[in-house]
């Protein structure tokens, strides 16, 4: 948590001081930072926050919903018809996790769609 809040800065200008002496109350913490920014973390966590499927809602719920449509096109149920005949060890476990991926899916499309209503009502507001 405190890599993400000290990132976008030099990990020396937010936490100054030795590793185990850099406080982080600057921001509300009076926590010890756990660790060091070495500047691969410092650098990894700017990417990560430039991205914008990472930072901007909209992005990031199509990106997962595409994630999971590529997931769930990859298992074909009825590509072995007699799978549950034969059996497998790990045929629940696999069931469950795609039931759970297609839950995900439809909770990402109900939250698009929830996102699409809040932006049209406020674009309706805007306009009166």
């Amino acid at each position: 948590m405190y890599a993400l809040i000290c990132a976008p800065v030099a990990a020396e200008t937010i936490c100054p001081g030795p590793p185990t002496t850099r406080r982080c109350g600057q921001f509300g913490f009076d926590a010890d930072c756990p660790s060091t920014l070495t500047t691969s973390n410092t650098q990894r966590t700017i990417d990560l926050l430039s991205d914008e499927r990472f930072v901007t809602l909209n992005v990031n719920l199509h990106y997962f919903r595409e994630k999971y449509n590529a997931i769930l096109a990859g298992n074909d149920e009825r590509r072995d018809v007699l799978a549950s005949v034969r059996g497998s060890p790990y045929q629940r476990v696999a069931r469950l996790f795609y039931e759970y991926l297609r839950a995900e899916r439809d909770e990402v499309d109900f939250m698009l769609g929830r996102l699409s209503e809040l932006e049209d009502h406020a674009d309706g507001l805007k306009s009166k």
